[in-house]
């Protein structure tokens, strides 16, 4: 453990040149001898700089010895890992999908699209089969606003995990059942494909 010199310590938000010169005056009170040949005086300074968070990298404006080794390199940017992968569950950018979900788009979808289907599905209703997006508060089916991103839309009554539209199509009540909500959504990819879902497509890069 290095023998840290018992100073009052400076700000700790004053950058590394000025931590130091606060360092070092109070060092001369601990410390007998020259300062500027005493190698463990700057070896001290740089772990304990290190130790309480300093960036050490541009010590040599201050004349670091050359026996002096750098400071260690920056750690990369790493993201966050996705949660684990679970047997039996779709595996998507946003994590394992959840049940019911799950297995309504594995018996409704093929399995080459279960993840695209599975990731629009997160979009749309955040694989709740009881997601509703109702704006008929603004005007009958089919009027037109503008959403808070400037984007134009139109009135919609859209249910379940793909958001069905019921001002478009008949209206049904098993659209909050997640099998036959995964099926009517399958039976309008094959019909349309992912346009259907514009504005979740485009986000997820399917259009």
């Amino acid at each position: 453990m290095p023998n840290y010199p018992k100073v009052p310590l400076p700000p700790w938000d004053y950058d590394i040149q000025t931590f130091a010169r606060f360092y070092a005056e109070g060092w001369n009170n601990w410390v007998d001898g020259d300062e500027d040949s005493d190698p463990r005086r700057f070896e001290n300074f740089v772990k304990f700089a290190r130790a309480v968070g300093k960036d050490t990298t541009d010590l040599s404006l201050l004349g670091a010895p050359a026996w002096l080794p750098a400071p260690p390199p920056p750690m990369p940017d790493i993201p966050a890992p996705l949660p684990p992968a679970i047997p039996g569950k779709i595996q998507t950018r946003y994590g394992p999908v959840t049940e019911p979900a799950n297995s309504a788009i594995q018996q409704a979808w093929p399995e080459e699209l279960w993840v695209d289907a599975a990731e629009l599905c997160k979009l749309e209703s955040g694989w709740n089969p009881f997601a509703e997006n109702n704006t008929l508060y603004i005007g009958p089916c089919g009027t037109p606003y503008t959403l808070p991103d400037g984007r134009r839309a139109v009135t919609e009554k859209s249910i379940g995990l793909f958001q069905i539209n019921v001002c478009v199509r008949p209206d049904d009540p098993r659209y909050t059942e997640a099998l036959f909500n995964a099926q009517k959504g399958y039976s309008l990819y094959q019909n349309g494909g992912w346009a259907h879902w514009l504005y979740s497509a485009q986000a997820l890069g399917l259009l």
